[in-house]
């Protein structure tokens, strides 16, 4: 293909995810040849579907030889890091969209760092992509100014704006083959990583400024979008909670900082050691609304009271936790996003955890007790092990959906996490083959488990800070505790029980039903007849196995 004056048009692909990739790509469209969207996000490949577009998931999608015939691979926020392969295969290159001034600010979160930094200005940069994150020559780049109370979402949305003008004049360059190439000043980089928390962990210190603090908030300010980087929080006496909303007030002259200046039906006032700040919203870490007039209430809150200091050993073990977790937390997101997803809609919906309506022992006679006592010792597991993963596969048959269920993890000691910041419980997926013999499916369901135990530790605020988790509930089967449930069940999950398993000289299942309409003694059967089944036949395939007696079934 050749444009009005006979040249041959570029020919280009992009990568990438978001508004501004769209508009990017909508701009090469009529000026270009595009090749291609390489792209997870539904409304790209909805757009490139339209336009007909050849569109793929992922670089591995892409025919053999596909670059041959690529001049430029433009990528326009894109999470994934190109192999130096493919930064080599393009016929002229990759150019990268970054929303930092390079060479300052390379790497991920650099509008976050430059509000925490309390930079006054901004930039965004085209890029040629090399196999240094962000270190390629420059090609296009913008700066502008921050406005005074600029949050990490407010700057997102400015440096689309301006990349997007940027983009423009970075094309025509290259149409008319007018653009340099100017190389970055490497003394001048900076770089922050993909794991690079915020100091303190998020975590307000009153002996800090109320100036401090506003830029502390504003950078962990997403709005809509997800949030890797962390959660603003604020320790009160019954617990830690995450800031939604505060604002700067005037401090009280010769006020020690921590203590309550104000109270009113719409924030607390409080005094830091440089100015005030008002608290107007808060939840809990799960995402819970929390009452400010509740908490003035319940905790004593009022004019001339001081709020809990947070010591260097809570700021020093959440900055660990905080450190520890994040590798890991990509895990959970794919875990919780993918079963909420795969759910009926209406498990999905807004609804409020019910209070456990009914409740059942079952407890094993002692011929079960000592098969079980056997089966555990030859495969090398606790008995709480085979109740658990019994207790899995039988609400998978019973409710016919998909289970993914709450296992209450190993007690942490609060020398450890004295702000409260871990999960008490982790959600664990599994999947059923109808082959599997009882043995093997009881295995899978404990090596789920485990596997799910290498990502530790999961933070309580990550249900705050998933838009899709912030939208819908993940519905979990049951609990599986070995103590009562903690009563803060993340506000994204919902469960239909809760089950705890006493074991000792005897064994006794304790089944609590969170739903009023959940049918509880016909669960309490399947469950009793599946544990005897697969103790007295661990070698047939599980779904042969006869979990309801025709009563059960008729009560379903």
């Amino acid at each position: 293909m050749s444009n009005k004056g006979g040249a041959p048009l570029l020919r280009v692909c992009v990568i990438g995810k978001g508004g501004l990739a769209i508009d990017c790509a909508e701009v090469l469209a009529g000026s270009c040849e595009l090749r291609a969207v390489i792209s997870d996000h539904p409304a790209f490949l909805s757009w490139a579907a339209a336009r007909r577009v050849w569109c793929a998931n992922s670089l591995g999608e892409l025919p053999d030889g596909f670059f041959d015939e690529i001049d430029y691979l433009f990528s326009i926020a894109n999470g994934c890091i190109l192999d130096p392969r493919t930064l080599s295969a393009p016929q002229c290159g990759c150019i990268n969209y970054h929303n930092g001034p390079l060479p300052r600010y390379a790497g991920v979160h650099a509008t976050s760092w430059a509000i925490f930094n309390g930079e006054t200005t901004h930039g965004v940069t085209w890029h040629m992509m090399t196999p240094q994150i962000d270190g390629g020559d420059i090609l296009q780049q913008a700066t502008f100014s921050l406005d005074p109370g600029e949050t990490t979402a407010s700057l997102n949305r400015k440096c689309s704006e301006v990349a997007g003008q940027a983009f423009r004049q970075l094309l025509r360059g290259l149409l008319e083959g007018r653009l340099t190439r100017r190389p970055q000043e490497r003394k001048l980089r900076s770089y922050y990583g993909l794991h690079q928390k915020i100091p303190g962990a998020g975590l307000i210190c009153w002996d800090q400024t109320a100036v401090s603090i506003d830029r502390l908030w504003r950078t962990l300010e997403f709005g809509p979008a997800p949030n890797a980087l962390g959660s603003a929080k604020v320790r009160l006496t019954s617990g830690t909670y995450v800031v939604r909303s505060l604002e700067l007030a005037s401090g009280a002259a010769d006020t020690r900082p921590g203590t309550v200046v104000q109270t009113t039906a719409e924030g607390i006032s409080v005094a830091t050691s440089e100015g005030g700040i008002v608290l107007r919203h808060l939840t809990t870490l799960e995402g819970k609304p929390f009452s400010l007039a509740q908490a003035m209430e319940t905790m004593h809150i009022q004019v001339g009271a001081r709020l809990p200091f947070v010591s260097p050993h809570e700021v020093a073990a959440a900055e660990e936790l905080a450190a520890h977790a994040s590798p890991h937390e990509r895990f959970w997101l794919m875990t919780l996003h993918a079963a909420l997803l795969r759910q009926p809609a209406a498990d999905g919906g807004p609804s409020e955890k019910g209070g456990r309506s009914t409740s059942w022992s079952l407890p094993l006679p002692p011929s079960s007790r000592c098969r079980l006592q056997q089966w555990s010792e030859a495969h090398g597991l606790s008995e709480s092990d085979f109740l658990e993963a019994t207790a899995a596969l039988c609400h998978f048959r019973f409710s016919g959906r998909p289970t993914v269920f709450l296992h209450q993890r190993d007690e942490v000691s609060a020398d450890a996490d004295p702000c409260s910041l871990i999960c008490p419980y982790l959600p664990i997926p599994f999947d059923m083959s109808p082959t599997q013999t009882a043995t093997k499916a009881v295995l899978a369901v404990v090596e789920a488990r485990r596997n799910a135990e290498r990502h530790v530790p999961l933070l309580r605020d990550v249900f705050v800070r998933s838009p899709l988790l912030r939208q819908g509930k993940v519905m979990c089967g049951f609990a599986f505790t070995s103590s009562p449930m903690p009563e803060d069940v993340p506000a994204g999950v919902k469960c239909d029980l809760v089950i705890r398993a006493a074991v000792g000289s005897s064994v006794t299942l304790e089944i609590a039903s969170c739903l009023p309409d959940f049918p509880l003694p016909a669960f309490v059967r399947c469950l009793r007849e599946l544990i005897e089944s697969i103790l007295q036949d661990p070698s047939r395939p599980l779904l042969s196995l006869p979990i309801l007696d025709r009563g059960a079934s008729l009560q379903v």
